[in-house]
């Protein structure tokens, strides 16, 4: 009877077990918190360097921008002070040739009006010796005024006028003054030894070259006032 009575060892669990394995929750717990934890900084981190690295880039993008547009804008300032520079140069040129051509134009004009002067005295029966005298002076002091303006217009002028100045100056010009002029001048204005007679005489060959002179000079003055309206541009 005393077996029957005996229980099983099996039928009730062990306590310890159970709270073993009640206990080992708490400890696993945090894992996943600190994990997000982790993440979440180094989101945050990153984040931080992003927008660290946008704003720089914006930075620089600024700079760059700003710095294009600056070179630009220097660029055509400068550009623009160059073209006015050689605009204003070259009215400044325009305009002082304009005179020198005005003023050698009204030279040529002025000295034809003294030779036909000149020319008038001597054609007088008999010719007025003072008065004679007094149109060489004028024609003379016409002849300076030409070499004052054909020297400025070589100093000013287009090269292109320089061969037709130098053609005037070299056979018309000094010819008619040295050869002509101022031989008549020496033999009758300028001595003790001048006479009516001579003065009658050398006369009619002065007035021929006289002539030559006049034709001469309008030829130039026509083709350098053509010449010269070309260069300034005057249709």
């Amino acid at each position: 009877m005393d077996t029957e009575k005996e229980p099983a060892l099996d039928s009730t669990p062990e306590p310890k077990a159970a709270d073993k394995s009640v206990t080992a929750l708490p400890r696993d717990a945090p894992a996943p918190a600190a994990a997000a934890a982790s993440n979440l900084e180094r989101d945050v981190r990153v984040a931080i360097r992003s927008g660290r690295y946008a704003l720089v880039a914006a930075l620089c993008a600024a700079i760059v921008s700003s710095g294009v547009s600056a070179g630009s804008a220097i660029y055509v300032s400068t550009n623009q002070l160059e073209s006015r520079e050689k605009a204003e140069a070259a009215q400044v040129v325009r305009d002082k040739r304009q005179t020198a051509y005005a003023e050698l134009a009204a030279a040529l004009m002025a000295y034809v009006e003294a030779l036909g002067g000149l020319q008038g005295e001597l054609t007088q029966n008999p010719p007025d010796r003072e008065e004679v005298r007094a149109q060489v002076l004028k024609l003379f002091d016409k002849g300076q005024m030409i070499w004052r303006a054909m020297t400025t217009v070589l100093l000013v002028g287009n090269l292109k006028l320089v061969p037709s100045v130098e053609s005037f100056a070299n056979d018309h010009y000094r010819p008619f003054t040295t050869n002509h002029l101022n031989p008549f001048v020496a033999r009758n204005l300028g001595g003790s030894e001048e006479t009516d007679e001579g003065l009658r005489q050398d006369g009619p060959p002065l007035i021929a070259e006289i002539d030559r002179m006049v034709l001469g000079t309008r030829d130039f003055l026509t083709s350098f006032l053509e010449q010269a309206r070309e260069d300034l541009g005057i249709p």
